[in-house]
């Protein structure tokens, strides 16, 4: 009988841990993936206020969407505007921030199901003299003589090595080398790598989360990165190229990797 007991005890602290354990499953956005349309990652406009036409694609499922825009604002990114309910792929949008900026579209389908675009960037490349600082962002019609510049991005894009997408790490510490070619264009020899990681409550990025903070968000010269990661959780990573605070290539795709090191 005390066997017995001690057999179920055993089992019961197993399936409990393992419900704490990272599941490739949860990730947010393995559900489905908004592709965005327009205007292009990496365009620019000149001068506010300016008339933007946002467009992505509409998965099937996907019931509703929210444009997220943030600005880079003291040298932190920072929210701009949210449009919550959207039911269409597609909304115009006047800016009059005289900023760098970054947009992406979340969805929720049917039974909760949530879809995820990255962020693309727009930069602004005006002076910034005669401009009328605004604080809103609002619909509107078409503002004469401002216009958004869909420049082609940069060739080259970072192509990630190691840690390999969606490994299972189980060694004790946490330490791992990010790696990843070095670029074929001498003007992008810096390079920015971002690393974040999932919490299962409230299950979201960490960089989604109110603060929008990153485990790691470096610019170094190196083609590697050597860090110890905090937890058995999820964790995503990816690079892109940097010529200045101001120009970028493309990032890299998100890779996942998870740790159960039990530690």
């Amino acid at each position: 009988m005390k066997k017995s007991v001690i057999v179920l005890l055993v089992m019961f602290m197993s399936i409990a841990a393992y419900s704490q354990e990272p599941s490739q499953v949860r990730i947010p956005g393995s559900l489905g993936v908004i592709a965005l349309l327009g205007p292009a990652n990496e365009a620019s406009f000149n001068k506010v206020p300016v008339n933007i036409g946002f467009s992505w694609s509409q998965p099937p499922g996907v019931t509703s969407y929210t444009l997220e825009i943030q600005g880079f604002i003291n040298q932190n990114w920072s929210p701009i505007l949210t449009r919550t309910n959207l039911t269409t792929g597609s909304v115009i949008v006047t800016c009059d921030k005289a900023v760098d900026m970054r947009w992406r579209v979340m969805g929720i389908g049917v039974r909760a199901a949530r879809f995820m675009s990255p962020w693309w960037h727009l930069r602004y490349k005006g002076s910034g003299t005669d401009v009328t600082q605004g604080d809103t962002l609002s619909g509107g019609g078409q503002v004469s003589g401002s216009h958004v510049d869909n420049k082609p991005v940069p060739q080259f894009r970072p192509v990630l090595l190691t840690p390999k997408n969606k490994v299972v790490f189980r060694h004790y510490p946490r330490t791992m080398t990010f790696s990843w070619l070095h670029s074929t264009n001498p003007a992008y020899r810096r390079y920015q790598i971002q690393v974040d990681i999932y919490h299962p409550r409230p299950q979201q990025w960490q960089s989604e989360m109110r603060n929008n903070t990153l485990l790691v968000d470096e610019v170094i010269r190196d083609n590697e990165y050597q860090y110890k990661f905090p937890a058995d959780r999820i964790g995503r990573w990816r690079v892109r190229g940097v010529m200045n605070p101001r120009t970028f290539t493309p990032w890299s795709p998100w890779r996942t990797f998870s740790f159960r090191a039990l530690h």
